[in-house]
C-alpha cells in the first residue's frame, strides 16, 4: 500500500468548505477528516519537521531528535521514498539531515525564478508522474508533496486578485510587526488581503481537482494535510511565524483528512498536534493493508456524484 501525503502550505482549516474549497471539502467527505490538530508553532520548518518525524521539537532538535523520520520508518516496507518541495521549505540548510532520509528529492528551488515558478503545481505533479514511472507502479512507494499554493505574496501567481500596491505587491510578511502581530494597513487593505486568499483557495482547489484523483488508485492512501494556516486580523494580528507569542488559533489549527481504501468515512475529534502524523499513517497503512481490499471505485463514484471528480 502506497502512501502519498500533500501539504497545502498556509492553508486555513476554516477555510475549506463547500463555498471556498468545494473539491477538497468534497474529497475529505469521501475519508476521514480529523478535527481539532494544531501544530505546537505555525511555522513551516517547525511544523514539517514534527510531521515527518512525529516529535514537536524536532526543528529545534535537528539531527539529535532521536527518532527516525517517517520516511526512514518506511523504508523497511516501502521501495522508496521520495520529496516534491514547491516553495521556501526546501532550501533551508536546517532542514537538510530531514531531506536526506528520502531516497529522492525534487524542488523548483533549483529555478531562477522560484517565487513564480512555485505557484505552478502542474510542474510539482509532472515531476511526481516521472518519478512514479521511473520506480514502475508495482513498488509501494511514499511520497511528500509540498504545495506553495496559498502561501503569500498574493500577487505573483497566475490568477488575477485586488491588492493595493501599498501592501507591496501582496507580500505582508515583511509589515508586520514581530513584538505585537500588527500590519500597518488599513482596513481597505486588510479586506483585500483576505479576499486575495480566498481567491488563491478557489484557485487551489481547482487544481487539486485535477491532480489528486491521480492518486486515487485502489493502492494509495492519500493524506491530505496543512502545516499551517495564517492570522488574517483575528485578536488583531497577522501572518504568522516562529515561535511569534501572538500566534492565535486560525494559524495554529489545521486540515488533516485522509482517502483510500478501507478508510472509514467519519469526523474525527482530537487534540494531537501534527506530530501524531508518522502514528496515524503507519497505523492506516497497517489497516488497509491487511485482509480484503475495499474497491476503490466506491470512493470515486462517491467523488463523481458530487460532482467533484475530473476537475477539468
Amino acid at each position: 500500500m502506497n502512501l502519498c501525503i500533500v501539504c497545502l502550505d498556509a492553508l486555513r482549516e476554516d477555510h475549506v468548505t463547500p463555498e471556498i474549497m468545494p473539491y477538497l471539502h468534497g474529497l475529505a467527505e469521501t475519508g476521514t477528516r480529523y478535527r481539532g490538530v494544531k501544530c505546537q508553532t505555525a511555522w513551516t520548518l517547525t511544523s514539517v519537521a514534527a510531521m515527518l518525524t512525529g516529535d514537536d521539537e524536532a526543528f529545534e532538535k535537528g539531527q539529535q531528535v532521536g527518532r527516525p523520520s517517517l520516511a526512514t520508518r518506511l523504508s523497511e516496507t516501502h521501495d522508496t521514498a521520495a520529496f516534491f518541495g514547491q516553495g521556501a521549505v526546501w532550501p533551508m540548510p536546517e532542514m537538510q539531515w530531514l531531506w536526506d532520509t528520502f531516497d529522492y528529492t525534487w524542488s523548483y528551488m533549483d529555478a531562477a525564478d522560484w517565487l513564480q515558478n512555485c505557484r505552478q503545481m502542474d510542474g510539482v505533479w509532472d515531476a511526481f508522474r516521472e518519478w512514479r514511472q521511473s520506480r514502475g507502479i508495482p513498488h509501494p512507494w511514499f511520497a511528500y508533496i509540498h504545495l506553495f499554493e496559498v502561501h503569500e505574496p498574493y500577487t505573483t501567481a497566475p490568477i488575477k486578485v485586488s491588492v493595493p500596491q501599498t501592501i507591496e505587491n501582496g507580500y505582508f510578511a515583511n509589515r508586520v510587526n514581530l513584538e505585537t502581530g500588527q500590519i500597518e494597513a488599513t482596513e481597505e487593505e486588510q479586506a483585500s488581503l483576505r479576499r486575495a486568499y480566498v481567491d488563491y483557495c478557489h484557485a487551489t482547489d481547482e487544481k487539486l481537482a485535477k491532480f489528486l484523483p491521480e492518486v486515487l488508485d485502489g493502492d494509495t492512501i492519500l493524506f491530505v494535510v496543512t502545516d499551517h494556516g495564517d492570522n488574517h486580523g483575528e485578536g488583531g494580528v497577522w501572518g504568522h511565524g516562529p515561535g511569534a507569542p501572538w500566534q492565535t488559533d486560525a494559524a495554529r489549527r489545521l486540515f488533516w483528512a485522509v482517502i483510500g481504501p478501507k478508510i472509514k468515512v467519519c469526523e474525527v475529534e482530537t487534540t494531537s498536534t501534527n506530530a501524531a502524523l508518522p502514528g496515524v499513517a503507519i497505523e492506516l497503512l497497517r489497516f488497509a493493508s491487511g485482509g480484503d481490499e475495499v474497491d476503490i471505485e466506491a470512493v470515486k463514484q462517491r467523488l463523481a456524484d458530487l460532482g467533484y471528480l475530473g476537475g477539468g
